[in-house]
């Protein structure tokens, strides 16, 4: 049966079957309640789904308030993992340390340290290397060596927070319940 719910008065909540017009559903309010309360309306509707009813939701729209969605384990996986992905990026995005300054590792920046580093190991780019912090301080890398220093330090920076991201999506993918899920956290 699916029921369609409306409000007739503020002491009674009615139901009626589509299947069946003629068949009228009365839920009582619990006589200690002498105003409307969107809650007892949720009691009266859990009542007639106890009852085996299906609620038309839409039938009721401004009073009835349906549960929250409870995710499945996958949902749950899933938005969990992608909650993972964007600390992940937060984190690179935020810049890399690096002798008391900070460098930013946006995806253009990346993009130009390895167009550097690589424009350095075939000679087409000699130092010195000019590059600019995320304060916008200009950092000058006289020789090529201080440029691979810092080049390496902010790929294995970049390479550790990518693995504590999937160190903990990975413990999300062990879990058997949504609780458990909700459960794991992202101490980075």
């Amino acid at each position: 049966m699916i029921i369609e719910v409306y409000e007739d008065s503020v002491e009674k909540l009615h139901a009626i079957d589509p299947e069946n017009p003629n068949r009228l559903v009365d839920f009582a309010w619990n006589e200690t309640h002498t105003s409307y309360d969107p809650n007892n309306t949720q009691i009266a509707v859990r009542l007639a789904m106890d009852q085996g009813a299906t609620i038309n939701e839409n039938s009721y729209p401004n009073s009835f308030y349906p549960a929250p969605h409870v995710p499945t384990l996958d949902e749950a996986k899933t938005n969990k993992r992608n909650a993972i992905d964007a600390r992940t990026q937060e984190l690179i995005f935020a810049g890399c340390p690096y002798n008391e300054k900070l460098f930013s590792l946006q995806t253009n920046d990346q993009n130009t340290w390895n167009a550097i580093a690589i424009g350095l190991s075939i000679q087409i780019i000699e130092p010195p290397i000019s590059c600019v912090t995320m304060t916008g301080e200009r950092v000058i890398l006289e020789t090529k060596e201080e440029f691979l220093a810092m080049y390496q330090y902010g790929l294995g920076y970049v390479a550790a927070i990518l693995e504590g991201g999937r160190v903990i999506k990975d413990a999300v993918n062990l879990c058997q319940t949504v609780e458990e899920v909700q459960n794991v956290s992202d101490p980075r």
